[in-house]
C-alpha cells in the first residue's frame, strides 16, 4: 500500500509544475523587455568596450532619457551622443535621430535613422526589437517624402570647387547625390581659366533633380597695339621732299645769278658777280 502523501503528490505535482514554469517564464519576458527608459542592452558591433565605459554610457543614456521627456532636445541631444561615442550601440541612434526631428533638422534625423537599419540589416528575432525595427522604417519613409535631393555631375576640370548655398560640397570630378530641405538653391563651380558656373534651382518636397555642370573655357583675346601717328617732320620722305625743294631752289638761283649782264651804270659798263656781295 502506498502513503497517503505520495497519492497527494501525485494529483498537485502537474500543476505545481505548469504554475512554476509561467512564473519563471513571464519573469524573464520581463527583464529580456526593457522600457523606454532604460539602457540598451549589448549590440552587434559593440565589442571591445570595457565595461567601465558600457556604465558610464548607460548612465548618461538614462539622463538624456530624462531630459527628453521633459522636452529639453538640446541637451538630450548631447548626452545621447556621448553616450554613443562611449558605447555604440544601433539603439542609440534612434534617440539621436528623435532629437533631431523635434529640432526641426529632418535632415539629420534620417541620417541616424538609416545608420540604425545599417547596423540592423534584417528584422529582429525579439518581438520588442520588431516593433522598434518597423517604426523607424516608418519614420524613414516618411523623412525621405519630406526632403529634396539634388544630383550633382561634373567631369572637369580636375579641381573645380562645388558650392551649394555657399558650402563646399566636393571637386571635380564629381558625382554625388546630395539630400537638401525643399526650397531655393544656389549652385556655383570655379574653377581657374574657366568661366564661373551658376544656376539658381527651387526643390520641392520628395523631388530628386539632376544637374550636368559643364564648365566653358575662357578663350584668350587677340591684343591690339595701337601706335601713336609719327609727326609728319619725322617722316623720311617729308626731308627728302624738303631736300629736294632747296636743292633746286638752289640750283635755280644759281642758275639765275650765274649769267652776267652788263648794264651801263653812269654811262660805265660793270660786271656784276654771281654771289651779289657788297662790301
Amino acid at each position: 500500500m502506498k502513503p497517503r502523501y505520495s497519492r497527494t503528490w501525485s494529483a498537485l505535482r502537474w500543476p505545481t509544475l505548469v504554475l512554476i514554469t509561467f512564473v519563471l517564464g513571464f519573469g524573464t519576458r520581463a527583464l529580456a523587455a526593457p522600457g523606454p527608459a532604460d539602457a540598451p542592452a549589448a549590440a552587434p558591433g559593440a565589442g571591445g568596450v570595457s565595461d567601465e565605459d558600457k556604465a558610464k554610457a548607460r548612465v548618461l543614456f538614462k539622463q538624456g532619457i530624462g531630459k527628453f521627456d521633459e522636452g529639453y532636445y538640446q541637451a538630450a541631444l548631447s548626452l545621447f551622443s556621448k553616450a554613443l561615442a562611449l558605447y555604440p550601440n544601433p539603439k542609440i541612434h534612434t534617440r539621436i535621430a528623435l532629437c533631431h526631428k523635434w529640432l526641426g533638422n529632418n535632415l539629420k534625423a534620417l541620417e541616424h535613422y538609416e545608420k540604425f537599419l545599417k547596423a540592423v540589416p534584417k528584422m529582429p528575432d525579439k518581438p520588442r526589437d520588431r516593433v522598434l525595427y518597423i517604426k523607424v522604417k516608418t519614420e524613414v519613409k516618411n523623412l525621405r517624402s519630406l526632403i529634396s535631393q539634388l544630383q550633382i555631375d561634373i567631369r572637369g576640370p580636375a579641381g573645380a570647387e562645388v558650392r551649394i548655398n555657399g558650402k563646399l560640397v566636393g571637386t571635380a570630378p564629381l558625382s554625388r547625390l546630395i539630400r537638401l530641405k525643399p526650397g531655393a538653391v544656389n549652385i556655383t563651380t570655379i574653377a581657374k581659366g574657366f568661366y564661373t558656373f551658376k544656376r539658381d534651382l527651387k526643390l520641392f518636397p520628395s523631388q530628386t533633380q539632376t544637374v550636368k555642370i559643364k564648365m566653358i573655357k575662357i578663350k584668350t583675346k587677340t591684343k591690339i597695339i595701337i601706335q601713336p601717328a609719327t609727326p609728319v617732320w619725322k617722316r623720311w620722305w617729308f626731308w627728302t621732299a624738303i631736300g629736294v625743294v632747296v636743292a633746286g631752289t638752289t640750283g635755280l638761283a644759281v642758275g639765275l645769278t650765274v649769267t652776267s649782264t652788263e648794264r651801263p651804270l653812269n654811262g660805265i659798263p660793270v660786271l656784276h658777280d654771281a654771289l651779289n656781295v657788297r662790301w
